[in-house]
This record gives C-alpha cells, sequence and structure tokens, in this order.
C-alpha cells in the first residue's frame, strides 16, 4: 500500500540510503566528504514522523517523479522504504522528512532521550543551515506594506 502509516521511525536516528543522484544534488553537492559519508555510516538523522512519501507512492506518480528528484531513502520497522530527503528538479524546492535542527537540543527531548549524536551531527546541522538559509534569501517576493505582514505575523 503506496498510502500506508510508516512503522517505528519516531523519534529514531537513522543513516541514510543514497540514491544516485545525491552527491551531485544542489543540496548535497558541497557537503564536505566526512559529513557526506558520515550520514550514510552513522544514524544521525532524525526522524519523528509516521507519515510521509512512499519510494512505491513516488514510483506510480510520473507528475510526482517530473517535480521532484529522490536523494534519500529509509526504511521502517516494517522495512516499507520512504523518501527521507528529495529536491526539486526545476525549482529550489527541498523536503525533508528529518529533523537538521534537532542535533543541538535531541537530548533534551523526553521521547529522545537516549538518541545520542555523533560530532559529524552538528557539522552537518551546520551545513543544513547555511545552506537553506541561502536558498530562502533567494527569495525576492515581500509583502506590499506593513499592514498586510501584519496580518500574517499576528
Amino acid at each position: 500500500d503506496p498510502n500506508a502509516r510508516f512503522n517505528e521511525t519516531d523519534p529514531k536516528m537513522m543513516s541514510f540510503n543514497y540514491a544516485e543522484q545525491a552527491p551531485s544534488s544542489k543540496l548535497f553537492r558541497d557537503m564536505t566528504k566526512n559529513v557526506f559519508e558520515a550520514l550514510a555510516e552513522k544514524p544521525m538523522a532524525g526522524h519523528f514522523h509516521k507519515f510521509g512519501v512512499s519510494m512505491k507512492m513516488y514510483e506510480l506518480s510520473k507528475d510526482f517523479q517530473d517535480l521532484f528528484v529522490v536523494l534519500t531513502t529509509n526504511h521502517d520497522a516494517r522495512d516499507m522504504e520512504f523518501i527521507s530527503t528529495m529536491e526539486g528538479r526545476h525549482y529550489p524546492f527541498y523536503a525533508l522528512q528529518w529533523h537538521p535542527e534537532k542535533v543541538h537540543f535531541i537530548d533534551k527531548l523526553v521521547a529522545a532521550k537516549d538518541l545520542k549524536q555523533p560530532v559529524e551531527a552538528f557539522a552537518m546541522n551546520k551545513y543544513m543551515s547555511h545552506f537553506l538559509l541561502q536558498e530562502a534569501c533567494k527569495n525576492n517576493n515581500s509583502f506590499l506594506s506593513e499592514t498586510e505582514k501584519a496580518k500574517v505575523f499576528v
């Protein structure tokens, strides 16, 4: 079932299964080799979700394949493969089914109290934060007025 709920990925630290396109992707191509390799070897990507996109669903949708490139996958406790990272083919869209930002406070989460982070996780966090911020800064959109902005940020 391509729409099934994932099992036992909440919370869990996982390593990545890289897709062939990952090393040359916009998201990963400038990541240092040791951090890139550590993401495949060490469980340092925090997964805190039960829902997502299965590879089967992706493979069944030509439209989805035309929009996104799969960069990483993972498997849940029942061995269902799901997409953990993907990026837009033609637009600066990135989808992460994991939390690079949780590295700095994972020991404080009650649900994740036994999850420890390897040293490379902090370098990954810094890289991802910088990359996503740089992508966001490319957006030239703005509010038409301070009144419009105030409606959003109540």
